[in-house]
């Protein structure tokens, strides 16, 4: 057998012109998933919304339950949904009686609550180790650094200041840090 030579052509194409409702039914997972980026009216949004999840839960063995997880984690980040919205879709799913589809959805959204909610409790934790800390060596905090430290929403921020606790000398050293 010889030598095969494969020949690739690219082609620019921007997803904003592309029109959603050509791909609703796209056999190319690709396709599907890039829906939230193409054109389509705002009153279609739940169909494409709707074509989007199909896809992943038609196209993506049931046993890849992380890639499929991830796929729906994509769409649904990049549709950006409201509440509002998010009720409204969730009623639709309901009406359909598609509860495992809706199960599915449901469990990806809570889970990213679950590692929002993780997150600010390691920075409320770490905010609080400072407040204790910090007088402890200093004496007594000055307010205003108080409602500095109390304010930072920045983890890097409040991880610098924790890694620098040991080798502050006083409150202004402090005062720079937040700053």
């Amino acid at each position: 057998m010889g030598k095969r030579n494969f020949h690739f052509t690219y082609e620019a194409v921007f997803l904003k012109d592309m029109p959603a409702k050509k791909y609703l039914n796209s056999n190319n997972i690709i396709a599907r998933l890039m829906l939230p980026f193409m054109r389509f009216s705002r009153q279609d949004w739940m169909e494409v919304l709707d074509s989007g999840v199909k896809a992943v839960l038609e196209m993506v063995d049931p046993n890849e339950g992380l890639r499929r997880n991830k796929y729906l984690d994509f769409l649904l980040f990049y549709f950006n949904l409201e509440e509002k919205e998010w009720e409204t879709y969730r009623a639709y799913k309901q009406a359909q009686q598609k509860d495992k589809e809706f199960e599915m959805i449901t469990t990806i959204l809570k889970n990213q609550g679950r590692m929002e909610g993780r997150m600010e409790g390691k920075i409320e934790g770490k905010m609080e180790a400072l407040l204790s800390l910090l007088p402890k060596k200093l004496g007594p905090m000055p307010p205003e650094i108080e409602t500095s430290i109390r304010t930072l929403k920045d983890a890097d921020r409040i991880d610098s200041l924790l890694n620098r606790f040991l080798e502050v000398r006083d409150w202004q050293e402090v005062k720079q840090l937040i700053n």
